[in-house]
């Protein structure tokens, strides 16, 4: 149902909302959403945590107003009670206005020995369903990486949760000889410089047990190995590097 269709009907029912005021206790047996133009109607009412069934109390519209703000997704929310169409129970009716859920943005920056920059995406309500996606790729000198995560908050409107991301990096490292910080005087010198691989996956599996307290699994599997090593302070002397993980 479109947005003008619903406040139509939405304002077809004032004139008997005025005489039929919910009471408290009453039991909530129709949901209707509106002014979502993204956001599913499911995805709302999954987020204000409120069903059919549910009794109606001024508590409770409160609870469904923080649950929504406090998503991030929305900037406004009004909530109010009238009649049912078949004369039963009440109607509940949320009205959720949608903040922009995606931004596009480029990084750019110039420090010493290392200058680049990149570009990144984030959508904060992937298909209107609340899901989470994010990729960004930068180029530099010195550290190049890639990143990019996606994450689904409640799988099929349950209470289970998982997510899954990828992160690689080539960074060119810098080491320097110990020295006793008692001795240590000055700018120290560079002892070795090579260059660091990696790559790291991640899956994380989790269950919503209640009002934001989670339960949560991740297996992290990643590859690291170092390559490209220069000693700078005797590039005669070998240089011994740690094996791959």
């Amino acid at each position: 149902m479109n947005t003008l269709a619903r406040l139509l009907v939405i304002f077809s029912f004032l004139p008997a909302f005025a005489i039929a005021h919910a009471q408290e206790g009453d039991v909530i047996t129709e949901i209707d959403v509106a002014e979502n133009s993204k956001t599913t109607d499911e995805t709302v009412i999954l987020i204000a945590d409120v069903e059919k069934g549910d009794r109606w109390s001024p508590a409770l519209g409160e609870t469904i107003k923080e649950n929504l703000i406090s998503s991030g997704l929305f900037k406004s929310v009004k909530v109010f009670t009238g009649p049912t169409r078949e004369g039963v129970g009440v109607r509940l009716t949320i009205l959720a206005e949608e903040k922009f859920s995606w931004v596009i943005g480029p990084t750019f920056y110039n420090q010493p020995g290392n200058y680049g920059g990149g570009v990144g995406f984030l959508e904060a309500n992937l298909f209107g369903e609340n899901k989470k996606f994010l990729i960004y790729a930068q180029y530099a000198s010195a550290d190049s990486l890639f990143v990019t995560t996606y994450w689904d908050p409640a799988i099929a409107g349950t209470r289970f949760s998982w997510r899954v991301f990828v992160f690689g990096r080539r960074e060119n490292v810098t080491e320097y000889t110990y020295v006793n910080p008692s001795q240590f005087i000055g700018q120290p010198e560079p002892d070795r410089l090579s260059t660091l691989n990696q790559l790291s996956l991640g899956l994380l599996v989790g269950v919503n047990l209640w009002r934001g307290l989670t339960l949560d699994a991740e297996i992290t599997p990643g590859y690291f190995s170092f390559d490209n090593a220069e000693n700078l302070r005797d590039p005669n002397m070998a240089t011994i590097l740690p094996q791959d993980d």
